[in-house]
């Protein structure tokens, strides 16, 4: 997998994403009603930089974006991830807007700090047209993507991202910038999960990632979605064949169609076997998923999960000096180190505290049944 360095030059920031560095981790937030608290949603992104996500993804849909994307650039470390289609929203009319302004909003996330731009160029008329007349069920799952289907429904034109595919990447040689083509027909069922549109999908944006290249832009291919667990390994090896082996970026992938209120899980088990299968960057995902935004709640639960995963993922010295230390303090039973050794020490302290009402000679499991209790005759507590 190639390698790439990105991080928007205003701001001399920089990250790399691939097979030689750390898998990433990427949340997404953003203001999505004018009724939406926005403190809510800075809070969210406090926690995300709290629990040591790499990217934050902008995905503000009114008038409160550009705001919210500088108060993000000013006060926090984060690669800042942004989808300049949702900045369209606010100002768009029955599904259509002018390619200018398109052009526009990519050349003001640029100035506001964007250190990556989700973009949606493949899906073309006669891909369009092949999706409308299919038996996909659910046709096109992406929001952006769906946008630039209904402009180019509504305008009877060609998708403007891949007109101006030159244009852009002009836009963006020497900037920092990175390109997520987001695959726009990546499956929103299980049951479609390796459909041949998609797999035509990932064929063209193959075609726009050796054109962005000759530029020096940085890029990575964007979607994943609902996919049966035995069938993501598969999927992420069709994505590195057809998209040149750039770094990947997922969404999820979702598990199961069937996980209301418990997608972070859902999620976090996609999450995990498409980061071991060759994903660079794994997208967050909460409680709430296809049900409504996030609370404040909801994230900070999903981010403690999957700050589990990273870890997990990342697994190497000095933390497997830590992992060995905790083992020491297990077999000895040192309580006051076990807790100390703790990811999440605040939490095992308070849980255990709750269990242990009397001795704290072995854990509440066990009892005098424990198996160390036999190994170890000078224990200490």
């Amino acid at each position: 997998m190639r390698d790439i360095i990105f991080g928007n030059c205003l701001s001399g920031q920089k990250l790399t994403v691939g097979s030689s560095s750390p898998v990433r981790f990427l949340c997404n937030m953003g203001h999505m009603d004018s009724l939406e608290s926005l403190d809510a949603e800075k809070r969210k992104v406090e926690l995300a930089h709290q629990y040591g996500i790499d990217i934050i993804a902008d995905n503000s849909i009114t008038e409160k974006g550009p705001e919210l994307r500088k108060w993000i650039k000013h006060n926090f470390p984060m690669m800042l991830n942004t989808v300049p289609v949702y900045a369209c929203f606010v100002s768009m009319k029955n599904g259509t807007f002018h390619v200018n302004q398109l052009l526009d909003t990519i050349r003001e996330h640029i100035e506001t700090g964007s250190d990556m731009i989700v973009v949606h160029p493949c899906i073309t008329q006669r891909l369009a047209d092949k999706v409308e007349k299919s038996d996909r069920i659910i046709k096109i799952t992406s929001r952006g993507g769906s946008q630039i289907y209904r402009y180019m429904q509504s305008a009877h034109m060609e998708n403007p991202y891949y007109v101006y595919w030159q244009d852009i990447c002009k836009m963006l040689n020497g900037t920092g910038v990175s390109i997520a083509i987001g695959l726009s027909l990546r499956a929103g069922s299980i049951a479609d999960d390796l459909d041949p549109l998609y797999l035509e999908e990932m064929d063209i944006a193959g075609d726009l990632i050796i054109q962005a290249q000759q530029y020096n832009i940085p890029i990575v291919v964007e979607g994943v979605g609902h996919v049966q667990m035995n069938h993501i390994p598969t999927l992420l090896k069709e994505i590195k064949k057809r998209c040149y082996d750039v770094p990947i970026k997922t969404l999820g992938p979702i598990v199961s169609d069937r996980m209301l209120s418990e997608e972070h899980i859902n999620a976090l088990l996609g999450g995990a076997i498409a980061a071991v299968s060759g994903a660079s960057i794994i997208g967050v995902l909460f409680r709430s998923e296809h049900i409504g935004l996030p609370t404040v709640e909801d994230y900070e639960e999903s981010l403690k999960n999957y700050a589990v995963l990273k870890y997990a993922l990342n697994l190497a010295s000095p933390q497997l000096e830590l992992e060995k230390a905790m083992s020491q303090c297990r077999a000895t039973r040192q309580w006051g180190n076990i807790l100390k050794y703790a990811f999440f020490p605040k939490d095992a302290q308070d849980f255990f505290c709750d269990r242990h009402k009397g001795t704290t000679e072995t854990c509440t499991m066990c009892g005098e049944r424990c198996a160390l209790l036999d190994n170890f005759s000078d224990c200490q507590q």
